[in-house]
């Protein structure tokens, strides 16, 4: 048995060792500047023209979709008060497909997929620097690798607003080290204004040609950064506090109530294998194992990968419907319907 720990210990070194490799390889040979990543612009009809809040939304499908959940992700952006700059990462797009959105955006943007959708964000914020960028009183970042939102967004700002931050996002993660993940970034007045959020933008951040030299030079160091700088960051839904609600309800008999409204009970096996990673400090993340809980407290998306791939092997997935029809009023079938377009068995995909 100490044998078999040992090998499992060291296979998880290499494997680190090699992650980190090939993210610092991706970030020595990501510096150089391609010509130019816009493709196609198409000017939309700006409903919300006057707004002091801009979003950029990065969307990526390998056949051109813009699919109905993307569309109406955008409308609730637009109904929340936001002006869009719409970026599609896709390899081919159709007019007819951007034609879905144009009605709720300022501009729609087609470039080539070059790093990602941090290489969208960081084209996204150069342009929007030429156009008045620290006039803004908030810059949303997202994408639209999640379904959504289950809950209005006013809903969502109301509550991250309250944090009392410079910028602020839906989810953390401790995974490599902490961070705020990027499929949801917020950033306030103070941050905009910021030399270091322009600096991180359009001078330090390259364009990245692995996920894992975005994950690790990207998404984790935006956090380090702007937070050395001395702005403030939280999440909505901070990773401490939802390991603390499920040790509470995997261990403690009095919150058999709460379990049963809020989660989906794993088996034995699982709560053991989790129990393992808190006691061990080792994270997970949290918006594939704990997703249920999130909706349960009233988190505004679920992560697209989750349903099409679960990597995790997260057993109670398959209730995803019945357990976002009991909290929400969101349409599931917006998300079913995208599944069976894309969802392949795992040895296909």
């Amino acid at each position: 048995m100490n044998l078999l720990l040992r090998a499992k210990r060291l296979a998880e070194i290499l494997w680190r060792v090699l992650q980190v490799t090939v993210a610092w390889g991706d970030l020595l040979l990501s510096r150089k500047k391609p010509r130019d990543t816009f493709r196609k612009v198409w000017s939309g009809d700006d409903p919300c023209a006057t707004a002091r809040r801009a979003v950029l939304f990065c969307h990526f499908d390998r056949h051109g979709r813009i699919a109905d959940y993307v569309v109406h992700y955008v409308q609730e952006l637009r109904a929340a008060g936001f002006r869009i700059y719409f970026l599609s990462n896709s390899p081919k797009i159709q007019e007819s497909e951007i034609a879905k959105v144009l009605p709720h955006v300022c501009e729609a943007i087609w470039r080539r997929n070059i790093g990602f959708d941090f290489g969208a964000y960081k084209d996204g914020i150069t342009h929007l620097a030429a156009r008045g960028l620290t006039e803004l009183d908030g810059l949303l970042l997202a994408n639209d690798s999640v379904y959504g939102p289950l809950f209005p967004l006013r809903e969502t700002f109301e509550r991250g607003e309250a944090l009392g931050t410079d910028f602020w996002g839906i989810t953390d993660s401790w995974e490599r080290r902490w961070h705020l993940q990027s499929y949801f970034l917020y950033f306030g007045r103070r941050a905009l204004e910021s030399q270091h959020f322009l600096d991180f933008f359009l001078h330090s951040l390259p364009y990245f040609h692995t996920r894992e030299g975005l994950i690790r030079y990207g998404e984790v160091l935006l956090s380090t950064f702007l937070s050395k700088a001395g702005l403030r960051s939280r999440a909505i839904f901070e990773y401490n506090d939802i390991i603390a609600r499920f040790m509470r309800g995997a261990i403690g008999k009095k919150n058999r109530a709460y379990r049963r409204r809020r989660t989906i009970p794993y088996s034995y096996p699982t709560q053991s294998f989790l129990i393992g990673r808190m006691a061990t400090d080792n994270p997970v993340n949290s918006t594939h194992f704990f997703w249920d809980l999130l909706i349960g407290l009233r988190c505004p998306f679920i992560k697209r990968d989750l349903l099409s791939y679960n990597p995790g092997h997260i057993e109670n997935i398959y209730l995803w419907q019945n357990q976002i029809a009991r909290h929400s009023d969101y349409d599931t079938a917006l998300i079913a319907d995208h599944l069976k377009l894309t969802k392949r068995p795992r040895h296909w995909a």
